[in-house]
């Protein structure tokens, strides 16, 4: 799944006291984590869903779709 930095970053402080890994700055944190991990997670990748603007039952029925499990009634 795909999300913007800011998008990101605004998720992620929801629930900050459970990621203390983020520290101080949880915008710049998520940066750095992405610039690390992203050549491995591209690689690996079947399918990349841009999530930024979707409901969680749209993000499930485009992985059931994506990966050929079927229809997802929502």
């Amino acid at each position: 799944m795909a999300t913007r930095d800011d998008r990101h970053a605004e998720r992620t402080s929801r629930t900050r006291g459970v990621r203390p890994r983020l520290g101080a700055d949880p915008a710049q944190s998520l940066r750095d984590l992405y610039l690390t991990r992203h050549p491995l997670y591209a690689s690996v990748a079947g399918f990349v869903i841009d999530v930024d603007d979707l409901p969680p039952e749209e993000v499930v029925a485009r992985i059931f779709d994506d990966t050929g499990l079927g229809d997802v009634e929502q």
